[in-house]
């Protein structure tokens, strides 16, 4: 976000005003900007979404021109739109099991454990890391959700040989959009 204040000399003054400007956001003083030609811009890239009020108020640097203070303004910051990456990778296979069931003899596949990993990112203009949790599915089954650290979240299940496909459902936050994505993978049998 960039805020710029323009301080001019009110008739009959004349003259550039020089000094500082100070913005204040939702009541909180930030730095002090120099003017240059009249205009100081101050730049954030941390507002949080949501509703902020912003004010400006001048300080002459050699008592030429009185102070004065803007009007609040309002600043709607939206949450940043997000993508989600997921992929999987398949465990090596165990040995599968033997069971016997009367005189027949029946080969049982074991289950290969899978990783899931889940990439989640702001989408330009958005900014910033997503936090929060990715939820996973394979299909509409509930398979488990895992806490996002640096925008990376993992979670590792067992499947049986199969194809399958899983998605993986960012829940959003209060700075980022929800999103999902999703992976098939197949688990061979041995």
């Amino acid at each position: 976000m960039t805020f710029t204040a323009t301080v001019a000399a009110v008739p009959p003054g004349a003259g550039t005003p020089d000094g500082t400007v100070t913005f204040t956001i939702d009541g909180v003083d930030q730095a002090p900007v120099n003017l240059s030609d009249g205009t100081a811009t101050f730049r954030t890239a941390t507002l949080p979404a949501g509703t902020h009020t912003v004010s400006a108020t001048y300080v002459s640097a050699d008592g030429n021109f009185s102070g004065s203070t803007s009007a609040g303004v309002t600043q709607t910051v939206n949450p940043a739109a997000t993508t989600t990456n997921v992929t999987a990778t398949v465990g090596t296979p165990g040995p599968s099991g033997l069971s016997f069931f009367a005189a027949a003899v029946i080969i049982v596949p074991s289950p290969q454990t899978v990783t899931f990993t889940a990439t989640v990112a702001a989408l330009a203009p958005g900014n910033g890391t997503p936090a929060g949790t990715v939820s996973f599915f394979n299909g509409g089954a509930f398979l488990g959700s895992s806490v996002l650290s640096e925008g990376i979240s993992t979670f590792t299940t067992t499947f049986f040989p199969g194809t399958y496909v899983v998605s993986a459902n960012y829940n959003g936050a209060l700075d980022f959009l929800e999103s999902s994505g999703e992976t098939t993978f197949t688990v061979s049998a041995i």
